[in-house]
């Protein structure tokens, strides 16, 4: 959380006690205390993961609230790097912040034929200098995905090549920043962890700390999660067909129509089920 406010070390909030050292400037934050990182290739943070800690072919997660003051650098690969780990190109992880103000990650390794292999995925919409946002990026090795979300958005998961098989114990050396292109600005609540974490546990990060960081969801998330509350709902009518109760497909197809976030071709689907229940029940009229 970075909350020390001050001296050399960022202690690990979880029962790890894998604390951070600190070369990179103490400021307030809206939650507390914060890192700021200006840029210069030693002001950063520095954790040495033990060999049982580190990411191997487990799924892993990142979260952190972000206020950027710089996105360019003079340079052909105009991007800042957020987050690193391992050794390029054998085994890497990073995160980056490009000019453009999206969020993006790589990874990468070397197979036994000396080949780099690499994978990686970006963020739909984009940050704004000198304003605070939440960044989540899931890696779910399981499922062969990577999802990158701002502001509890993300536009879908990327896949991830089937045969990608990078094992990420090369090296102990995790940084917050970097000393190549290294990240311009404010960084705090900091999460990492070694799992894919659910779109739940993202909302849920992001509603606790959007009021303190002052930020408002983009009408993207909005229109996203509602579309995705009334697909559940589609889930919900089908166990409720299953059931044999009509009367609730019925209620919830009435809602989803009635719902300006539908889209039409699911609106028509919606009418067509109450139709069918209707079927399902002998009345025909009703369902012409």
């Amino acid at each position: 959380t970075f909350n020390e406010g001050s001296g050399q070390t960022a202690q690990d909030s979880s029962a790890n006690a894998l604390h951070g050292t600190v070369n990179a400037q103490w400021v307030d934050s809206p939650s507390g205390k914060a890192l700021f990182l200006d840029g210069t290739p030693t002001r950063l943070l520095n954790v040495e993961l033990p060999e049982d800690k580190r990411f191997g072919k487990e799924s892993w997660s990142f979260m952190a609230w972000l206020k950027p003051k710089q996105f360019t650098i003079d340079d052909r690969q105009n991007q800042r790097r957020l987050f690193a780990f391992g050794k390029y190109p054998a085994a890497y992880l990073v995160i980056d912040l490009h000019s453009t103000g999206m969020f993006s990650c790589y990874f990468c390794y070397t197979n036994a034929d000396g080949k780099t292999t690499s994978a990686g995925a970006s963020s739909a919409i984009k940050l704004e200098l000198d304003q605070w946002a939440h960044i989540a990026l899931v890696t779910d090795r399981e499922a062969g995905s990577i999802s990158c979300s701002v502001n509890g958005y993300c536009g879908g998961p990327r896949l991830i090549p089937k045969e990608f098989d990078g094992d990420y114990v090369l090296g102990g050396g995790l940084t917050l920043g970097s000393s190549w292109h290294n990240y311009w600005g404010t960084m705090d609540e900091v999460r990492i962890y070694r799992r894919a974490v659910s779109e739940d546990e993202i909302a849920r990060e992001f509603h606790a700390h959007k009021d303190t960081f002052g930020v408002k969801e983009s009408e993207q998330a909005i229109a996203a999660r509602k579309r995705d509350a009334l697909m559940k709902s589609f889930e919900t009518a089908a166990d409720a067909w299953i059931r044999k109760d009509f009367a609730s497909v019925r209620a919830i197809c009435a809602a989803a129509i009635a719902s300006p976030e539908m889209p039409p071709q699911f609106r028509s689907y919606a009418h067509l089920r109450i139709a069918q229940s209707f079927a399902a029940e002998k009345n025909a009229t009703a369902a012409r």
